[in-house]
């Protein structure tokens, strides 16, 4: 890796920022927003802030509050509440391919046994 190019996280963040800027300029000036735009970035805002919570005491305290104000954005917008466990990180990367149906682990032959010692030379009879 380059001393010059971002950590993972920098780009990351990088990332989603200009994402939300793209997302600021297609809904301006007339919001068009659809159900499923809604969820998706009501989820990332629920991950973003359970990234930044993680980030120490201070940032955790800070942002105690955004549970419950999600919730409650998520009834003003008439959206399923969603599980208690942690939001999953979506991706558009494809998971791992299997090894295909069937497929049943490495065979080996069986190592054979050696007819002589080595250095010897003659074979044994």
């Amino acid at each position: 890796m380059d001393q010059n190019s971002p950590a993972p996280a920098e780009r990351y963040a990088a990332a989603i920022a200009d994402a939300a800027c793209d997302l600021s300029d297609a809904l301006t000036p007339a919001p068009a927003w659809t159900q499923p735009a809604l969820e998706d970035v009501v989820e990332t805002v629920e991950l973003l802030t359970q990234l930044l919570a993680a980030h120490g005491p201070a940032a955790a305290h800070a942002l105690a509050h955004m549970p419950r104000t999600l919730t409650r954005l998520r009834s003003a917008l008439d959206l399923e509440e969603t599980s208690a466990s942690p939001a999953r990180p979506r991706t558009t990367r494809p998971g791992r391919r299997g090894l295909g149906p069937g497929y049943q682990g490495l065979t080996t032959a069986p190592v054979p046994q050696a007819r002589r010692p080595l250095g010897t030379g003659t074979p044994p009879r």
